[in-house]
């Protein structure tokens, strides 16, 4: 089970504690995930966040299934550094950078996933990230829908990738 931003106390005879709001990774990131390996995520929501919907950093492997990450005013909707993560039907939107933003090493793969309307790229790895993308909708992005860059090396399979039109 996981309880994001309980408060203090006891649930299912479990004690917890709330996360320190004063944190940079509790502030302004919806979840973030750290050093960490055999994670699995599914159906997850998260919406309005100042930075990163989700951020995943140093983890070896994770496996996220039908989530959905909205509305981020500066960073990506869903930023990944040195993780190597599968990610299936996941959707980012209306994000202030990205939708998917692989910003550093790992090998992070995309199975009909989509980012739309975001304001930097739908989706772009970076430095020396290597991942798959396969099927999914990468549009109205201001930079571009799928736009791997500086030294990535990406295998793109049946996508949908369209400019934004202003």
């Amino acid at each position: 089970y996981l309880y994001v931003h309980p408060t203090n106390g006891t649930l299912d005879g479990v004690s917890y504690k709330r996360l320190n709001d004063d944190t940079f990774t509790s502030v302004t990131n919806g979840f973030y995930i750290y050093n960490s390996t055999d994670i699995y995520i599914e159906g997850v929501d998260v919406q309005y966040f100042p930075y990163y919907g989700f951020h995943a950093n140093i983890v070896s492997k994770l496996t996220m299934r039908d989530c959905g990450f909205y509305f981020t005013c500066y960073g990506s909707a869903c930023e990944f550094h040195y993780a190597n993560a599968d990610l299936f039907e996941c959707n980012a939107a209306h994000a202030g950078a990205a939708g998917f933003g692989i910003a550093a090493g790992g090998n992070t793969s995309f199975y009909n996933c989509n980012a739309i309307n975001c304001y930097d790229d739908g989706i772009s790895h970076h430095d020396e990230a290597t991942g798959i993308i396969d099927g999914g909708r990468w549009m109205y992005c201001k930079k571009g829908g799928v736009t791997p860059s500086f030294g990535s090396h990406v295998t793109v399979k049946t996508s949908r990738s369209e400019e934004r039109r202003v």
